[in-house]
């Protein structure tokens, strides 16, 4: 066994068959809790688009949007460099994002927009896709009772390696369901130690996006900002144990005096196994990495913050780095064989900026490594789990197809999927 927990999770589906011992060692929960201490890759997931039009409204066209087509490969970036294309394809016209990649398992919303545009502020969601491209399991989940808010994370149990999703409804509520379960629990914000136990739940403020979180000793991770009247406007480090399924509150570094910005503040696992903040100060343009030490989970064992490194952003081509932390875009640590441990930026645009550690210097990624529209950057970890291992009940089986495409860029993305045989009809 101890071979193969070395070789990468897509070489080893395929030896199930070599003998028994191995047909039933690699499906188990405890071979996957094994190999999940590889570290992820830097992956896309594209989402294709299609506008079906069906009405006029006075002089304003209607239209409905309905994602087809959901492509993952991995980016030439860090260790996995090698092409590994899966498609999914949807034959309803429901509007599916991505909503981030965990444990080996992308989930995707999906969802329709109210007809008219004026109204056309939130997604009114349907049901939530889980689907492993490795191991090509997916189920399908529907929504909590509280429409509001959207998914905020999601894991495989450290023990069981059953998957559970977490949703935040924007109004201090947490629901969390195990995959296969029919109902979401809610569960509180608050410590059970906490001297307010019996205050109204604090509104959380976070980011909503892929790389919201970190997770890190089997604990989930948020840089969030709570809203209430006991709690601090300073933003802190909100932790989920996934074992024991509570929350608890860990201190932000002190600066000082120089408070942190949920908006221009990433947090991220750096490569040594330490949790690492990104803060970014606009008026000097520089970004201070930050370091937890002695941190191994828990709310016992908080650790103590050190500035590691002050990173100057000004780019390569002497650009300012400094405006794209205002919007949302990622920033993610990997290590790379050749160039060592590297913070990984995305523009706007797509493009890829890396600073190299070492170096102490920003250099710009080839092309082949730019995102295109609809292309989402995300840590993925391959997982070996079937489908009842992951999902339970709410396993859905998937039926395999052939692609065809009638427009040019699509019949490019799809032929290659087509040649793996790795394309799938839900």
């Amino acid at each position: 066994m101890e071979i193969l927990v070395r070789l990468q999770a897509r070489y080893i589906v395929g030896r199930r068959a070599v003998c028994r011992a191995w047909r039933s060692a690699i499906p188990h929960p405890n071979f996957d809790r094994a190999h999940a201490r590889r570290p992820t890759a830097v992956a896309k997931v594209a989402a294709h688009d299609e506008f079906s039009y069906y009405g006029l409204e006075g002089n304003m066209l209607l239209h409905r949007l309905g994602t087809r087509v959901i492509v993952f490969d991995f980016s030439r970036i860090g260790r996995q460099r090698t092409p590994f294309p899966r498609a999914i394809l949807f034959t309803s016209a429901l509007s599916t994002m991505v909503m981030g990649s965990w444990d080996g398992v992308v989930c995707l919303e999906r969802g329709e927009w109210p007809p008219h545009p004026r109204d056309r502020i939130h997604l009114r969601v349907h049901q939530y896709v889980l689907w492993n491209p490795l191991s090509m399991a997916c189920g399908t989940v529907g929504p909590p009772p509280a429409r509001e808010g959207c998914i905020i994370g999601g894991y495989a149990h450290p023990e069981t390696r059953r998957f559970h999703l977490l949703h935040d409804s924007g109004t201090g509520r947490c629901f969390l369901l195990r995959i296969g379960d029919a109902v979401w629990r809610e569960i509180s914000f608050l410590e059970e130690s906490s001297a307010h136990a019996d205050a109204a739940p604090p509104r959380i403020l976070m980011s909503r996006h892929p790389h919201c979180f970190v997770r890190l000793h089997d604990n989930l991770h948020w840089l969030v900002q709570s809203m209430g009247p006991e709690t601090s406007s300073t933003p802190r480090l909100l932790a989920f144990d996934t074992t024991r399924e509570k929350f608890w509150w860990m201190e932000t570094p002190e600066r000082h005096g120089r408070p942190f910005y949920v908006m221009t503040t990433r947090i991220s696992a750096l490569p040594c196994g330490k949790l690492g903040v990104f803060s970014v100060d606009l008026c000097s343009r520089t970004m201070e990495l930050w370091v937890l030490d002695d941190y191994s989970g828990g709310p016992r064992a908080r650790g103590s913050w050190r500035l590691k490194e002050r990173i100057s952003l000004i780019n390569w081509d002497g650009s300012d780095l400094s405006c794209t932390f205002l919007t949302d875009s990622p920033l993610e640590a990997v290590e790379d064989a050749e160039e060592g441990e590297e913070l990984l930026l995305k523009q706007l645009d797509g493009r890829i900026d890396a600073y190299n550690i070492r170096r102490k210097a920003w250099r710009p990624m080839d092309r082949a490594t730019l995102f295109v529209a609809g292309e989402y950057m995300v840590m993925h970890r391959e997982s070996v789990l079937q489908d009842q291992a992951s999902f339970g009940n709410a396993a859905l089986p998937l039926l395999q197809v052939a692609l065809y495409a009638e427009t040019t860029d699509k019949s490019e993305t799809l032929n290659i999927v087509q040649k793996d045989h790795s394309s799938a009809l839900i």
